[in-house]
C-alpha cells in the first residue's frame, strides 16, 4: 500500500465499520469489519496489499455493514463459510457449519472405529 491517501481510507473504514458493529452488539466487531472491507475491496489478499479500491468500495461496505449490523450471519454476506480445512459456499436456506459442528465432526472421527 504505497498511497498515504487509501491507507487512510482503510483505516478509516476499519474504525467507522467496527465502532457499528460493535454499537450493535456484535461479539466480534473487528474481525467482522475487517472481512466486510475485504469483501467490499474485492479481495483476498491482505488488506495492506491494496494499491487501489474499487470505484464503489463505499457503497459496497455501506451495504455489507448494514446486512451485519441487522445480525445477517456474517458467512451468508460472504458466500463461504470454514468448515475445517474447507471453506464452504453458503447461501440463504443452507446450513451454516460452525466451529460445534466441525469440533464434533474431528471428535467423531477421531473415536469411530476402524473397518
Amino acid at each position: 500500500m504505497r498511497d498515504p491517501e487509501l491507507r487512510d481510507r482503510l483505516r478509516a473504514a476499519l474504525s467507522e465499520t467496527t465502532q457499528r458493529l460493535g454499537a450493535a452488539g456484535l461479539a466480534s466487531p473487528s474481525v467482522d469489519a475487517r472481512a466486510l472491507i475485504a469483501r467490499a475491496a474485492r479481495t483476498e489478499r491482505p488488506l495492506v496489499m491494496l494499491d487501489e479500491l474499487p470505484a464503489d468500495f463505499s457503497a459496497r461496505l455501506e451495504e455489507l455493514t448494514t446486512r451485519r449490523e441487522q445480525r445477517e450471519p456474517l458467512q451468508l454476506i460472504l458466500g463461504r463459510a470454514p468448515f475445517r480445512r474447507l471453506m464452504l459456499a453458503v447461501r440463504p436456506g443452507v446450513f451454516i457449519p460452525g466451529p460445534r459442528p466441525s469440533s464434533r465432526s474431528t471428535c467423531c472421527a477421531s473415536t469411530a472405529p476402524v473397518t
